[in-house]
């Protein structure tokens, strides 16, 4: 079990722990269980941040600027550059086979460039748009729920290259085991944090993941690696979204 966790989180951040690198694809799957609680970690740190940043005579625009840009620190920009791919692959007007293949290029494109810049600003402009006292809660949640998407689509599509790339190994042994509890432990977490509120984040999460689920298939007939980060981007996105509406900032 703590193994599993202990591979969630090297996989997902770039917080060093002690222990091996080494992995079985059937480690890799389990450790698709601890997503959610990886999200609850990411988020709690990013929550004690804020705590931290609004004590200080920061200006709120400039301490939602520190937090937009921390979540990509703390996971060495693992989502932020797996929507870069998407963007510059699915954007890019090509059929599917040439789509994958510029995702799979380490170079990023103008529509890459784009999407880093918008999710970065979007964050920005969302975090700052929340009241202050509500911060760590809306980041928390945001990333648990963010956490949950992508277990059910790499579980419940094929995936998408015909040759073997990074997410492959992981996708290979994942078992529905995995992905309940990976769900179950999100949806847990998001209700004990939110109450009600987190009925509305899970909603919104399943909404993304199905959203991206139908896109994805219909782009490139499945789902890869940076798909699956996307899909996460995009989720962490809409929840802070929907944190920014239901508790604004006070003019």
């Amino acid at each position: 079990m703590m193994r599993s966790l202990r591979l969630a989180i090297r996989f997902l951040t770039r917080i060093p722990l002690p222990g091996d690198h080494e992995a079985e694809p059937e480690d890799l799957a389990r450790s698709v269980a601890w997503y959610p609680a990886v999200g609850l970690l990411v988020g709690g740190l990013l929550a004690l941040a804020a705590r931290i940043l609004a004590a200080s005579p920061l200006a709120p625009i400039a301490a939602a600027a520190i937090l937009a840009v921390l979540p990509a620190l703390l996971t060495g920009g693992l989502h932020e550059d797996g929507l870069a791919d998407a963007a510059d692959g699915l954007l890019s007007g090509r059929g599917p086979e040439r789509a994958l293949e510029i995702m799979r290029d380490s170079r990023v494109g103008a529509f890459g460039g784009l999407a880093l810049a918008a999710v970065l600003l979007l964050r920005l402009g969302l975090v700052a748009g929340t009241d202050p006292g509500r911060w760590g809660l809306a980041l928390i949640t945001s990333h648990v729920a963010a956490r949950a998407v992508a277990p059910p689509l790499l579980f419940g599509m094929d995936y998408a290259r015909a040759g073997r790339g990074l997410a492959e190994p992981l996708i290979a042994g994942l078992r529905e085991e995995h992905v309940a509890a990976a769900l179950g432990g999100a949806a847990a977490l998001l209700l004990l944090l939110a109450g009600p509120m987190g009925l509305v984040l899970i909603a919104a999460a399943a909404g993304v993941a199905t959203a991206c689920g139908v896109g994805f298939h219909r782009a490139v007939g499945g789902i890869t690696g940076d798909l699956a980060g996307a899909a996460v981007a995009l989720t962490e996105l809409s929840c802070l979204l929907i944190w920014a509406w239901v508790s604004p900032a006070t003019p």
